[in-house]
């Protein structure tokens, strides 16, 4: 378990030590922190990916912008995985696509399926990367932002462990 004898915050300098402190919480705190620092991480590719999916030539209803997010799924054991990527039951790019297109959102109740589409191209649709482009050059940003986050949530951890070993 995480151990704290001073008021100090958990020296991380690269994912090794990362790795590290994290191996001193539960594997349940392990996950939460995880999956905050993959959300963190995931922000400025969702940013960039939602410009690009605005940035169309072609006329659009906004669906597919409003749509991109994340999702993190906890698998069992001590893994976590992330996506980015267009949510289909995302009801503010439903809603965005009635607006446009017409209809109830019960008629699309499956969701904004169109960005694989655009993304890669077919049947004469000539593609539009959005995802690939956001992601390009971003690696050390997102690698950044992970640590930054998860070193946030140990930090935040240890103080708590250190007060209430104070008292």
């Amino acid at each position: 378990m995480l151990s704290v004898s001073e008021k100090k915050l958990i020296k991380v300098e690269g994912l090794r030590e990362l790795d590290e402190a994290l191996s001193k919480v539960s594997i349940k705190m392990q996950k939460s922190f995880v999956t905050s620092g993959l959300r963190a991480g995931a922000k400025p590719i969702i940013r960039k990916a939602k410009e690009g999916a605005r940035n169309s030539k072609h006329p659009s209803s906004g669906a597919l912008a409003e749509s991109i997010g994340f999702k993190a799924k906890r698998k069992g054991g001590e893994s976590v995985s992330a996506w980015v990527g267009s949510l289909r039951g995302n009801k503010k790019a439903l809603i965005t696509y009635v607006k446009f297109y017409g209809g109830t959102v019960s008629t699309i109740a499956g969701g904004v399926r169109h960005g694989h589409l655009i993304e890669l191209g077919a049947n004469g649709v000539e593609k539009r990367p959005f995802l690939r482009p956001a992601l390009d050059g971003q690696t050390s940003l997102v690698i950044s932002e992970f640590k930054k986050k998860v070193k946030s949530r140990l930090d935040s951890q240890a103080k708590k462990i250190y007060n209430a070993q104070k008292k």
